[in-house]
């Protein structure tokens, strides 16, 4: 790692194994992965920048005190109903949040949501955090230069069961809240 990296993180030191872990994985998915240091962020390239890495400058109410902001960014339109679905996903489990939200009232004033009886709180931004915190071990970062794969036939699978996928999903989500403790 270059001395200008490290000189990047000395305001949030606990931000340096996120970010390594980042380089990590690019490095590993561009071989000719350039990185050029910035006074407020740290850019990478291959023919063209597509991702930088930024420190947060101000304190954002509700967020953790440190992370890290990782931005990607393609050269061209991307309509793949996978992002779609994630999307929704995340939608759907902020409207359930009942820890951080609140709800207008019609005097204008808020009123903060509660669960419903017999259910357990959602609280959307830490489930955000685990979900982002553990995204590079479940998809695959963009890239610009990368060769695609030569087309294969159809392969016919057999429907997952939903059952499998949820608990998958479910054991991610527990699996990256319990790592939030042991900071």
């Amino acid at each position: 790692m270059h001395p200008d990296e490290l000189l990047f993180f000395d305001k949030m030191p606990a931000m340096l194994p996120v970010y390594a872990r980042l380089r990590e994985q690019l490095a590993a998915a561009y071989p000719d992965l350039g990185i050029r240091v910035g006074k407020s962020q740290i850019s990478f390239r291959n023919r063209y920048g597509f991702a930088a890495a930024s420190l947060p400058w101000r304190r954002v109410k509700g967020w953790p005190a440190e992370y890290l902001l990782v931005s990607f960014g393609l050269a061209r339109r991307l309509d793949d109903p996978r992002i779609a679905r994630q999307l929704r996903d995340i939608l759907d489990l902020q409207l359930r949040d009942t820890v951080n939200a609140r709800v207008m009232l019609p005097d204008g004033s808020y009123a903060k949501v509660k669960p419903a009886d017999g259910q357990p709180p959602v609280d959307s931004q830490m489930a955000m955090y685990g979900y982002f915190q553990h995204a590079f071990e479940q998809i695959d970062p963009p890239g610009l230069d990368r060769p695609q794969p030569k087309p294969q036939p159809p392969v016919v699978e057999e429907p997952r069961p939903a059952l499998r996928r949820d608990r998958v999903r479910l054991r991610g989500l527990l699996e990256s809240l319990r790592g939030l403790g042991d900071k």
